[in-house]
């Protein structure tokens, strides 16, 4: 055979199933006898010489006319991108037939029946959950994939949202029930689901737990409503939705669930987002409070729903993991995602034990996070994917904090091997001492106050023993309270053509009232001296150190704030602080309740004092500003 005819031949196949599809011109011959037979031929031979069909305008053995490819294409039914046909009897039959179809859409005839494996973290709803996918995670280094997953063929009750649940639109009565339903019996288990149809933004299929169907166990205990469409042509539900829709009657029937006829059951979830941080420390303080937490922030920083229904957000006590950003995640510090990812792991949407600790001025509490009686802040550590911070660790978990962080440095663990910046921990422990190399003396010691600079600055001096020489001597320090803001005492060589405000006299005035105070309080006293920070030099401020002055075992500047004569230094979260920096904000906080002292807005004390070294030496003094009865002022 020439290649010429081979070509013709084969161009003749699409031309045999045309006429396939007209069995009535093919048993039909005008051109032969009704009871003609062809010749017989084997299926190889019928394979290598295919014979057209016979018809009445050429005999058996014509040769058809040559085609191109477009008129055999123009022949073919045209499919749209779901392989359904374009005229409306094509896509009525494909519908009958059950093709893809979105959530809820009826039967999954030629649906993804391939199965896959994900653990559950984290119920957003009745009937919608987030999975890491496994087997997809297991060529991907740090955290797995994550899937927004959604159960086809049902709905269920919006769920409220943190922050909008007074507003109607974004839940509804029996939400919160039946995405408690749901969490309870996913949560944190390991899953097969099944993916029916997929999204932009969300996966829809099936969830089987331990052979269960999921969709079936909410429906039946009457969770959600079946939404699965009715077949067009038996006005029945495809055969894979009938046990919903027979689930869904028995749940109607015992009034159950979202069926429910006691009104009560209706009541929409209340949150209360708005409440006296204060006020709530004082009733939670130093006891174990049960709590779901709804979301993780980082590592070490949470939301957590109490069983009150306050909604609050949790620091780990001594605890600081690397910071992640949600706005852009390239920006997050070394294993934030993988601090954070260990924290949802274990915590998210789980009940866990709060025992709050503290609080601090940016509306956070300090508190110790247990779930199944481990502590997740010691777990962090072990993990060096966090860092132990001494002044909000509570003292009774100090030491295995410690300890924790210790074993994590030991091993080079994750943030110890990376070029990790720590938080700048305070020296006046003696165990971070040793570590960072400071010599004792340098970090504490206890001398006479001698003078009294400002109202946060005094001289202290100490008499000791020159450990280089051996000679005894009187050493000088000048020191600065820490974690506080004292009252600011103006120039006195002020700038007449720019004449202080109102405030700025206000706060003059303040400033020598707690001077005052200082000297009558420490003058002459033997304090001890604590190094809590030094801040570092700048481009327009020198190195600075910070210190803790206690007389009789009370902190000054904790006396100074309980009496309205100092505010608290807000720091960011990586600043070094005082050791007693919650009591710091406590006392601050009781200080303008009350109102005391610079909180007093009707409050400014008097100056008794009269500074005659200010006079120009070129004017002389009238006298009658020496007397005292007159012009009302004091002389000291």
């Amino acid at each position: 055979m020439s290649q010429g005819n081979a070509k013709g031949q084969n161009k003749s196949k699409p031309q045999q199933k045309q006429s396939a599809a007209q069995p009535k011109q093919q048993t039909q011959n005008k051109q032969g006898p009704a009871n003609a037979q062809s010749p017989k031929q084997n299926p190889q031979q019928a394979k290598q010489n295919p014979q057209p069909a016979p018809n009445k305008q050429a005999p058996a053995n014509a040769q058809l006319p040559k085609q191109n490819p477009q008129q055999i294409n123009a022949q073919q039914p045209k499919l749209n991108q779901q392989g359904q046909g374009n005229s409306p009897q094509q896509r009525q039959n494909q519908q009958n037939r059950g093709g893809n179809r979105p959530k809820g859409s009826g039967s999954p005839a030629k649906r993804n029946t391939r199965e896959y494996k994900g653990l559950v973290k984290a119920v957003n709803s009745g009937d919608s959950v987030v999975l890491w996918t496994i087997e997809a995670s297991a060529k991907v280094k740090g955290p797995p994939k994550e899937v927004e997953f959604t159960l086809s063929s049902i709905k269920a009750p919006l769920c409220p949202r943190i922050g909008r649940a007074d507003q109607p639109d974004t839940q509804q009565p029996y939400g919160w029930q039946s995405r408690e339903f749901l969490r309870k019996k996913l949560i944190g288990k390991t899953v097969i689901y099944t993916v029916e149809h997929i999204t932009p933004t969300r996966t829809y299929g099936n969830i089987v737990l331990d052979g269960q169907d999921i969709r079936e166990l909410v429906v039946g205990n009457g969770w959600a409503e079946v939404v699965a469409k009715i077949s067009n042509v038996t006005s029945k539900p495809y055969p894979e939705h009938v046990p919903l829709f027979d689930l869904q009657t028995k749940a109607k029937d015992k009034k159950v669930g979202i069926w429910s006829e006691n009104q009560s059951d209706k009541a929409l979830k209340k949150f209360v987002l708005k409440y006296n941080q204060f006020d709530l420390f004082e009733k939670l303080k130093h006891q174990a409070v049960k709590g779901l937490v709804d979301q993780v922030r980082t590592g070490s920083t949470y939301r957590i729903i109490l069983e009150n229904n306050n909604v609050v957000n949790i620091k780990l006590s001594g605890v600081q993991s690397p910071v992640y950003y949600y706005s852009k995640e390239s920006d997050s510090e070394p294993f934030a995602r993988e601090a954070r990812f260990v924290a949802e792991h274990k915590l998210l949407h789980r009940e866990v034990t709060v025992k709050v600790e503290g609080v601090d001025k940016s509306e956070f509490f300090f508190g110790t996070v247990l779930y199944d009686g481990h502590n997740i802040g010691i777990d962090l550590l072990k993990s060096g994917l966090g860092q132990y911070v001494e002044w909000t660790a509570n003292k009774a978990d100090a030491d295995k904090l410690f300890q924790a962080e210790s074993e994590a440095k030991s091993q080079k663990l994750r943030i110890w091997a990376s070029g990790f910046e720590p938080v700048k921990t305070s020296p006046q422990n003696r165990r971070q001492a040793e570590t960072q190399n400071t010599k004792s003396e340098e970090i504490e010691f206890v001398g006479k106050v001698m003078e009294i600079i400002n109202a946060g600055t005094i001289v202290v001096i100490q008499e000791r023993v020159d450990p280089k020489t051996g000679i005894p001597g009187v050493y000088e320090y000048q020191l600065t309270f820490s974690s506080i803001i004292v009252p600011r005492i103006l120039p006195r060589n002020l700038d007449k053509d720019k004449p202080p405000t109102e405030e700025e006299k206000r706060e003059d005035a303040w400033g020598y009232e707690v001077k005052e105070y200082l000297r009558k309080k420490l003058i002459g006293k033997e304090v001890r001296c604590v190094l809590d920070y030094v801040r570092g030099a700048t481009q327009n401020l020198k190195e600075k150190p910070f210190w803790s002055i206690y007389l009789d075992g009370e902190n000054v500047a904790l006396d100074l704030v309980k009496r309205g004569f100092a505010t608290v230094v807000t720091h960011r979260a990586k600043d070094p602080r005082s050791p007693d920096y919650e009591e710091l904000i406590l006392a601050e906080n009781a200080a303008k309740r009350g109102p005391k002292g610079m909180h007093s807005a009707s409050k400014t004390p008097i100056r008794h004092l009269n500074d005659l070294t200010l006079q120009e030496p070129h004017i002389p003094v009238s006298y009658t500003h020496l007397r005292a009865h007159e012009t009302g002022r004091n002389l000291v």
